[in-house]
């Protein structure tokens, strides 16, 4: 036990410490998975802990909302640079690196990274690969995954958004039609992302196919702001994840 108690540490918390009845480095092994384990988390928080630009200029409790957006893309661009630090085939050092840098309050590329990139390398042809997935690797665009709507959460059935083929000019015209069928809580949207891969009911002839995913462009490149047709926004403070920026998004026949 005497190797986790430095000079310096909180008195109390040492006296408890030191009540441990058995090895607090034998029970880590044991729930991580050996001391191979345990010398790699201690690597990995001893990088992080040296390195600055992992770290917060300043409390995020004394910033406004906009700044703990700002600072944590920060972080988890230079989070993603310093990814030669880790095994990133391993989950489990993955995750704990990650935790380590982002801490409880995620960031505004998390649904970038685990929903707009394995959704185009899961279910995008070999074609629509090579476009987009270079783009989105290099982060020369930002993707989230827009499924869930205000009126029915995650009820795939339910979903109001419309996909409706035009086979005249071979497009098709995503629609909200209702307000309930705006899109609501996908992380990323408010504020980081100019893409989206966007559920909605597939019609064509008549006849709805289901629910089914769509690449839509939702910000102008240069400019950020929405393109005609959209309304995008931040759903505004929530009760935690208040560094990810979780929004709202709507369709009147973007085409």
């Amino acid at each position: 036990m005497a190797n986790l108690i430095e000079a310096g540490d909180n008195p109390d918390l040492t006296e408890e410490r030191r009540k441990a009845t058995f090895c607090v480095r034998g029970l880590a092994s044991f729930l991580y998975g050996g001391d191979e384990k345990i010398a790699r988390r201690d690597a990995i928080t001893k990088f992080v802990e040296e390195t600055p630009e992992l770290q917060d200029p300043r409390p995020v409790e004394f910033m406004t909302r906009q700044e703990r957006i700002e600072n944590a893309a920060r972080k988890v661009v230079s989070m993603t640079n310093h990814a030669d630090q880790i095994d990133a085939s391993d989950i489990g050092e993955a995750a704990y690196y990650q935790n380590l840098v982002m801490a409880r309050d995620a960031h505004p590329l998390a649904l970038h990274y685990v929903m707009f990139l394995p959704t185009l390398q899961g279910q995008a042809s070999d074609e629509q690969q090579e476009k987009w997935l270079p783009l989105a690797a290099t982060r020369a665009i930002i993707g989230t995954y827009a499924q869930t709507e205000l009126g029915h959460g995650t009820n795939l059935r339910k979903l109001e958004t419309t996909a409706t083929y035009d086979p005249k000019t071979q497009e098709f015209v995503m629609h909200s039609p209702t307000v309930t069928a705006t899109k609501w809580w996908p992380g990323c949207l408010g504020k980081s992302s100019n893409y989206a891969i966007v559920v909605a009911q597939l019609w064509t002839l008549g006849k709805c196919y289901g629910p089914h995913p769509f690449m839509v462009q939702l910000r102008d490149l240069q400019t950020h702001q929405p393109l005609p047709g959209i309304t995008v926004g931040d759903i505004g403070p929530k009760l935690a994840y208040n560094s990810n920026d979780n929004g709202f998004l709507s369709f009147d026949h973007v085409r």
